[in-house]
């Protein structure tokens, strides 16, 4: 399966990393809440916590049946990135670790290379490095995950050996990604209050 792996990227505690004025207001307030706890780190987005219905309606155009049935989901805040891992954040990582990527297709040869220690390439020589990282399974961004735990540990201590990373769940994705709305397709995207 090939995913974009930062766009699933989401920090588990969010209150814990991130600093007052990167929280929500009670009064609803528009502060930035947005956050980065290391240089390797991406830049997060602090998500409150709420309720929504989960799903889609058995009758809208274009529903698949694993789309429901509609119910409603309460979520705790959580913080998601702000944007997807891109080509270069995934180099980099690649580059630290070694870590090598399984090919997303072997048949095209299409798949994350490692040239020699230090320095890896892209699954194409046109991939812009600013592209989200493609080519990549659930083991690739656990191995992601990982190290950008690590990497948080190293420049938070107090951390301990908690693991701040994770991906989101179903839930989480699909709260963060709808943003208060209820529709079926964003009419355009919108920030949460």
């Amino acid at each position: 399966m090939i995913i974009r792996l930062a766009a699933i990227l989401a920090a588990t505690i969010l209150l814990g990393g991130a600093s007052a004025s990167d929280q929500p207001s009670a009064a609803g307030g528009k502060e930035d809440r947005s956050f980065t706890e290391c240089p390797e780190c991406p830049q997060m987005v602090a998500v409150p916590a709420g309720k929504f219905l989960m799903g889609s309606p058995a009758h809208e155009p274009g529903r698949f049946d694993s789309e429901g049935p509609q119910h409603v989901v309460t979520v705790k805040a959580f913080a998601l990135a702000k944007y997807p891992v891109s080509s270069a954040e995934f180099l980099a990582f690649l580059n630290v670790t070694g870590y090598q990527p399984q090919p997303c297709n072997p048949l095209l040869g299409l798949g994350w290379r490692q040239l020699h220690r230090g320095q890896a390439a892209t699954p194409t020589d046109v991939e812009p490095p600013r592209w989200p990282a493609v080519c990549l399974d659930w083991k690739d961004a656990e191995a992601f995950t990982a190290w950008i735990n690590a990497r948080a540990r190293a420049a938070h201590p107090d951390i301990g050996t908690r693991n701040p990373y994770r991906l989101p769940s179903e839930a989480e994705w699909e709260y963060a990604a709808r943003a208060g709305t209820n529709t079926s397709r964003p009419r355009s995207v919108r920030a949460w209050k």
